[in-house]
């Protein structure tokens, strides 16, 4: 299942890559995905913590902004939405004052007392900050790089544990800097490593690790290529060269690799996504849409929707790939389920779908209604769906239809 259990290192990896990229949206969910495990450990648990504060702070500022956008063109109703967004994304440990002070002068301004007070009720906090909360109980982060060495190391079977304690201090302070989010750090004390101990396959593959996040792809691929590891780990590395070969453009060796990966994880739902997302760059759809199809109906991970939806675009099936997507977003607009918590705004299938209904031509008041809803939960992205529905308007206007694969 990975180095720490369903792949929490690098889900945090690729949240944090996320939320550099400025996709914040989707890094507060897959921080949020970390945190509500109970199997990860308290180092891996305080930097998701702090990545998903971040997120939601980077969305809050997206929100005030897009409210102060709103507001100077007087569209009074949509600002007060973007700033009851910044409500909740804040909940109860961020600080929303400002988003408070705006709101209530525009609400007393239309509504009277009363509606400010209705106006600013938080929402109940979410179970993730409860998680949050509780993981101050767990170990302490990094009181002696050897106490967090062991924090890393506590999910690991104790052969594999022994192994990773026996490569020195060298690998140690490497290692360290690696799952702190320094790669050019952890690369050059990888480097520094003496040369009768470059060949351990364990030094090897956490090096082919830092030279990947850095985008020294050929590097990378060398260093994990021809080392043989413990099963935990093997996943880890045949993952890794699967992405550093489809990077390298050998895509029938990627895909190879892929088909490997998945023939020996049945059953498991991140390495099916995996797998599909690896066919569907390299057109194979149907492939990878029967490996998607027994996690469709339960919708987990996240990005099983979506990919599956992109699978039934290519083989043709429009209205399939389409209703699967607006079933993704019905699930948001009914509404808080059982516990009263209401469902994330699905923005990767939204996006999915806003594409969908321009290529089938649904109209133009749907495409507006979509990119709206994009726009309120995705505000870094707004130029792109106001293009994306201008140029639609203006072959609607003209008579055309829209052009094939858009």
């Amino acid at each position: 299942m990975g180095l720490f259990g369903f792949n929490a290192e690098k889900k945090l990896a690729k949240a944090q890559e996320q939320l550099a990229r400025g996709f914040f949206y989707e890094a507060r969910a897959a921080f949020e995905e970390i945190l509500k495990r109970e199997d990860v450990v308290g180092g891996l648990r305080s930097q998701a913590a702090e990545g998903w504060r971040s997120a939601r702070r980077a969305m809050m500022d997206q929100q005030m902004e897009e409210a102060g956008r709103l507001l100077q063109a007087a569209e009074r109703d949509s600002a007060i939405e973007s700033l009851r967004t910044v409500l909740e994304i804040a909940e109860d440990d961020l600080d929303c004052s400002e988003a408070k002070a705006v709101l209530a002068k525009l609400q007393e301004e239309t509504e009277g007392p009363e509606a400010i007070m209705r106006t600013l009720e938080i929402p109940p906090v979410a179970a993730v900050q409860a998680v949050v909360d509780e993981s101050a109980d767990g170990p302490v982060f990094g009181e002696s790089p050897d106490d967090l060495m062991e924090v890393y190391l506590g999910p690991l079977s104790e052969e594999i544990a022994e192994r990773y304690r026996s490569l020195g201090t060298e690998f140690r302070d490497a290692f360290l800097s690696l799952q702190q989010g320094d790669p050019q750090d952890a690369a050059r004390r990888f480097e520094a490593i003496p040369d009768d101990r470059q060949t351990d396959p364990f030094i090897r593959l956490e090096r082919g690790q830092a030279l990947l996040l850095l985008d020294r792809n050929e590097e990378a691929l060398e260093s994990l290529q021809g080392i043989e590891l413990p099963a935990p780990l093997e996943r880890r590395r045949a993952e890794m060269s699967t992405i550093l070969l489809d990077r390298l453009g050998r895509r029938d060796e990627a895909e190879a690799e892929a088909r490997r990966l998945y023939a020996a994880h049945p059953g498991e739902a991140d390495i099916a996504v995996f797998f599909s997302d690896i066919l569907i760059g390299h057109g194979v759809f149907q492939e990878a849409l029967d490996a998607l199809k027994p996690f469709i109906p339960a919708g987990d991970p996240p990005e099983v929707i979506p990919l599956a939806a992109r699978a039934y675009l290519g083989i043709g099936d429009l209205q399939e790939g389409k209703d699967l997507l607006e079933q993704a977003l019905e699930v948001f607009f009914q509404g808080p389920g059982i516990g009263g918590r209401a469902p994330r705004f699905p923005v990767a299938a939204a996006r999915e779908l806003l594409g969908l209904r321009i290529q089938m031509d649904a109209g133009l008041e749907g495409v507006r209604a979509l990119a709206q809803h994009l726009i309120q939960h995705d505000p870094g992205s707004s130029e792109t769906y106001l293009e994306a529905v201008r140029r639609y308007a203006e072959r609607k206007s003209a008579g055309a239809a829209p052009p094939e694969g858009e």
